[in-house]
């Protein structure tokens, strides 16, 4: 008898989801950002310290106010960097997953359209954010988040037990970890939820 999951993913799952696959690239591009705050506030700071040299006060004023100014939108990084994902998976529609597992693999339904996915293709998984992460070939995953399971959460347990089973192996949780949530995350998911999707 297969095991039969439902339940769905919200913006807060695809978040998760990104913060588990970004982390390399989210530590570089955080890395060059700071490089280049340093390097623009450290020529602000020369060209101030000339103008004070030179007598222009009102110049050196000027430029301490776009240093200052740049700082404050510059800072923390991490904000304006999840603010645009966010921004980017905002239009992306909540969907509704029917997932069997079965002796053959992964039988998934999202919105009607159904698709396969043989135990030979199942990669590994992860656990984050009280999420289950199976990764797939192509790069490819099913997210499935324990707060909207049906028939239960306790299916989540069901589902690690299987894959154990099969000896489908865990991976380590590498994710950035994301601090806080935006308005538009608190937004989406003030209404209680159901459901996971392969991406």
């Amino acid at each position: 008898m297969p095991l039969v999951l439902e339940y769905r993913n919200s913006l807060a799952d695809l978040l998760a989801q990104y913060e588990l696959v970004s982390g390399e690239g989210y530590r570089s591009a955080r890395s060059a950002h700071y490089k280049s705050v340093a390097f623009w506030s450290a020529m602000l700071l020369l060209a101030g310290y000339i103008a004070f040299r030179s007598d222009q006060y009102f110049l050196m004023c000027l430029l301490i106010a776009m240093g200052g100014w740049s700082l404050l939108r510059s800072l923390p990084y991490a904000r304006k960097y999840w603010a645009a994902v966010e921004q980017s998976l905002a239009s992306r529609a909540e969907t509704d997953v029917r997932l069997e597992v079965r002796e053959d693999g992964l039988h998934e339904t999202v919105e009607g359209i159904e698709s396969f996915v043989p135990w030979k293709s199942v990669k590994s998984f992860t656990i984050h954010r009280d999420a289950v992460f199976i990764e797939l070939t192509a790069n490819l995953w099913a997210i499935v988040p324990r707060s909207s399971v049906r028939p239960a959460p306790t299916a989540i347990d069901d589902l690690l037990r299987v894959l154990r089973d099969r000896g489908i192996k865990e991976s380590p949780n590498q994710a950035v970890q994301r601090t806080g949530a935006s308005r538009l995350s608190q937004e989406k998911n003030q209404t209680p939820v159901a459901a996971g999707s392969r991406r």
